[in-house]
């Protein structure tokens, strides 16, 4: 495998994957001018109660999302019972060692950070690319990062230049349940989602 300087790694259920997602990860690649971002479709995170789509579908969709974007890279995971973030990185490094290594994610996934599973192992070993949200954020950061110190863990960190997005897979699956055209969603894969019959009431 090719060994890249700059690797982004954005993981999420993509249940469905919206253009929210996309703006993030093209933001940050900018940004960061990283080299690839490697999207990874988590199987089974510990922090969401119920996945709707199978996980071979969440991946169809991501891939068709992705498609036209040289330097976005799907990546599946292995099967494990869970998807823990040291596990994404893992899975990673194993493809792209001797990298350096920028993580995309949203506020509320930030702000739980000092109580992600392994975090002592990941924190250090990559750099948050974060999404601000709409609203103000609860926690603060300086609440975050006096867990993290109090943690004994630094990390590095930015907040990304990008407009907060509103949109979110649970609306878009209720516009399905609810029989309306949902928002935010590419046309490739509303095809997808039509031609799999996925979400429907």
């Amino acid at each position: 495998m090719a060994k890249l300087h700059r690797v982004g790694i954005f993981g999420g259920t993509f249940d469905p994957v919206h253009q929210g997602h996309e703006h993030l990860a093209r933001q940050a690649a900018d940004h960061g001018q990283l080299d690839v971002v490697i999207w990874l479709p988590t199987r089974a995170p510990s922090h969401k109660k119920q996945i709707v789509a199978s996980y071979e579908d969440r991946c169809a969709m991501v891939e068709t999302a992705i498609a036209t974007t040289p330097h976005f890279k799907l990546m599946r995971l292995p099967p494990t019972p869970t998807s823990y973030g040291i596990d994404l990185w893992q899975t990673v490094h194993q493809h792209y060692p001797h990298s350096q290594y920028y993580w995309l994610l949203g506020w509320d996934s930030f702000a739980s950070l000092p109580y992600w599973y392994q975090r002592q192992a990941l924190i250090p070993k990559v750099t948050w690319l974060v999404a601000p949200r709409c609203d103000p954020p609860s926690p603060s950061s300086s609440q975050v990062f006096e867990q993290l110190h109090q943690q004994n863990l630094k990390l590095r960190w930015q907040f990304l230049p990008i407009t907060p997005q509103t949109l979110s897979a649970t609306a878009i699956r209720q516009a399905y349940q609810a029989q309306r055209n949902p928002q935010g969603v590419s046309t490739a894969v509303k095809a997808y989602i039509r031609d799999r019959g996925l979400y429907q009431p």
